[in-house]
């Protein structure tokens, strides 16, 4: 039992340097967001010598740590490959909610844009259907139907109601 916390805490000290160096974070730069953090007395050195597997952590060091490194003090404890593939996963996650948010954001200001469309069509009916008869009358009313076969394409309101679902909100909206 005890070499296996031993593992834990090779796994660890060889996490903080994969995912340190990943993430372009500093020796130092670690040093002093734990310095910042309520745990003074870290250096460049101290780092380093984590990594090294020559200086161990305390669980709210070790817990703060891997905060700064966007993990969890239980896959700083995984092995190596396992930690870059969950930080891999969570990054993807995280992407897949982004854009999901970002569509939907899109497709509400589509919808904003479609109202805004027909209100505008509106008003050119009442236009149009101001004209005498004529060409003028003729040429906006083929504008119109043009207008409104490009609505009809573009029904962004239905869009979002197939995206958002059945009770009308995204899951994951914001």
């Amino acid at each position: 039992m005890i070499t296996d916390w031993h593992q834990r805490e090779k796994n660890f000290a060889e996490n903080l340097r994969t995912l340190r160096e990943q993430k372009g974070v500093s020796q130092s730069e670690i040093a002093r967001r734990l310095d910042r953090e309520g745990w003074p007395g870290f250096h460049q050195t101290t780092i380093s010598r984590v990594e090294k597997g020559e200086r161990t952590l305390s669980i709210g060091e070790a817990a703060a740590v891997a905060e700064m490194l966007g993990s969890s003090l239980d896959r700083m404890m995984d092995p190596p490959e396992g930690v870059e593939q969950a930080a891999l996963l969570d990054l993807a996650i995280k992407m897949s909610r982004d854009g999901r948010q970002n569509v939907i954001r899109h497709l509400q200001l589509l919808e904003t844009f479609r109202d805004a469309l027909v209100a505008t069509l509106d008003g050119a009916r009442e236009w149009r259907d101001s004209l005498p008869h004529g060409v003028e009358k003729s040429r906006a009313t083929e504008m119109l139907e043009r207008a409104e076969q490009e609505l009809a394409i573009s029904d962004a309101q239905s869009v979002l109601k197939q995206f958002k679902g059945e009770n009308g909100k995204h899951p994951e909206a914001p």
